[in-house]
């Protein structure tokens, strides 16, 4: 019997690929790289632009319940952080202490779907003073997730050193890249473990 795996991609305007001329994005990217694999899959991009991990997490086990079937392998992927360091009127939209408290609830609802997580960090972008945040803030999940024994991927500093990433977002608008730099994006998510993720899961399968 084949495999079923479904995988759930939430997030923000970077997980639906806004600025993508193709209608890719990152994740149709990665999904097509993990068919190249030999990983198929049915994947649901539920990128929201403009949403921070609160809105999230507000939106996550309604938007599952219909997506999840009994006997597949389903997953999910969260991948917020953006919007959640943006300053506005003078005030980030969400402290750090909101987007950790929010990236909890989410984990604690995947876990009550008895769905496997993985959290995908947030990424550099064209202003230094947000990026600066950004990074924090993926520190700052890094360590969540190692607390609470879920898989985190960080692409932060790979991409803040490529000036291909740079390019691409000043082509854009400086926080959604060009299509190159959504390729970029998924090159990097298979190289630091989104595949392997999978990958690992159907090995355990296999046992």
């Amino acid at each position: 019997m084949s495999r079923n795996l479904r995988v759930l991609f939430f997030g923000d305007s970077l997980t639906l690929g806004v600025g993508d001329p193709t209608g890719q994005g990152w994740v149709g990217r990665a999904v097509a790289a993990c068919y190249e694999h030999g990983l198929a899959m049915t994947a649901y991009n539920l990128g929201v632009r403009g949403d921070t991990s609160a809105h999230v997490t507000l939106r996550l086990a309604a938007e599952a319940l219909p997506r999840i079937v009994v006997g597949a392998d389903c997953r999910i992927v969260l991948c917020t952080g953006m919007n959640d360091t943006i300053v506005e009127d003078g005030r980030q939209r969400l402290s750090t202490e909101e987007t950790l408290a929010a990236y909890a609830r989410s984990l604690e609802h995947a876990a009550s779907l008895g769905v496997p997580v993985l959290v995908f960090g947030p990424i550099p972008v064209a202003e230094p003073s947000h990026s600066k945040r950004v990074a924090r803030l993926s520190r700052q999940l890094d360590g969540l997730c190692a607390k609470t024994e879920v898989p985190y991927l960080g692409a932060f500093t790979r991409l803040q050193r490529s000036t291909e990433w740079t390019s691409a977002l000043a082509a854009g608008d400086g926080e959604h890249p060009t299509g190159h730099g959504y390729q970029l994006l998924a090159d990097v998510a298979i190289e630091v473990g989104l595949l392997g993720w999978f990958e690992a899961s159907e090995d355990a399968d296999r046992a």
